[in-house]
Order: structure tokens, then C-alpha cells, then sequence
């Protein structure tokens, strides 16, 4: 029973942790109109990964995109030994940033059917990113019961 139990919690954890992403995504995309964000680290990223593809090196932007992912999902784990807080503003802020991305594609004049068929190949990444966040969060929801 209390296995029952702790599998209820993670999936509430999970439910959190996508729900906090979809709020943020849907309000940049619905609306929220702002200029794009103009990020030199980002754009560094991608310039790396562009020319890395361009180049034949698949590898390469193979790597790049799975530190940045892997960060994310660190940053997801460890923000739940601060009681969740971590997790909450890392996936707000993954949400809106993800979002972007689609406005900034739809505004250089992809449609959406290209866009998603460019990104929901992609799924798996959000999907191991959610499910760090219901990590974090269940470790918090786990520090939570143990001092209480």
C-alpha cells in the first residue's frame, strides 16, 4: 500500500512539474507579445550546434544539446532539496523560453506544421525534462514529510 501510495505522489509530482511548463508556454504563445529575447549565450549555442550541422558533425551538436539538456534536468533534481523552489522557477522559465522558440520560428514564416514537425521528434527531451522536475518536486514533497 504505501508503494501505491508513493507511486501516486511521483505521478502527482510529474503532473506538477508539466503543468508549471504548459502555464508559462501557452501564456507566451496566446499572450504575452513582446520582442524576442535576445540572448548572447543562447545564440552562441545555437551558432555552435548550426555550424557543427553544416559542417557534418553531427556528434558535436549531439554533445551540445545534451549538456544544455542535462543541465536543465540537474538544475530540476537539485532545486527540490530547496523545497521544490529550483524545480518550480527552472521549469516557469523552460516553459517560456520553449514557447518563444515557437513565436520566434512562426514570425520568420514557418507554419505551424512545419514547426512541429521540426520539434515533436524532439519529444523525448521535454519529456526526460518533466520528468526531473517530478523529481525535484518529489524530493521536496519527501523533505517536507520528514520534517513534519
Amino acid at each position: 500500500m504505501k508503494i501505491l501510495k508513493r507511486h501516486k505522489i511521483f505521478f502527482l509530482s510529474f503532473t506538477i512539474a508539466f503543468s508549471f511548463w504548459l502555464l508559462p508556454f501557452l501564456v507566451r504563445i496566446f499572450f504575452v507579445e513582446m520582442p524576442e529575447i535576445n540572448v548572447n549565450k543562447i545564440e552562441n549555442s545555437m551558432t555552435k550546434i548550426m555550424q557543427s550541422l553544416t559542417n557534418g558533425d553531427r556528434c558535436v551538436a549531439f554533445g551540445i544539446i545534451f549538456k544544455n539538456n542535462l543541465k536543465g534536468c540537474i538544475l530540476n533534481i537539485v532545486g527540490g532539496a530547496m523545497l521544490g523552489l529550483g524545480t518550480l522557477i527552472n521549469i516557469l522559465f523552460n516553459g517560456f523560453f520553449s514557447a518563444d522558440i515557437f513565436v520566434f520560428s512562426y514570425k520568420a514564416g514557418m507554419d505551424i506544421t512545419s514547426i512541429l514537425r521540426v520539434t515533436l521528434p524532439h519529444s523525448f527531451e521535454l519529456i526526460g525534462f518533466w520528468l526531473s522536475g517530478a523529481i525535484g518536486f518529489y524530493i521536496a514533497w519527501n523533505i517536507i514529510q520528514f520534517n513534519s
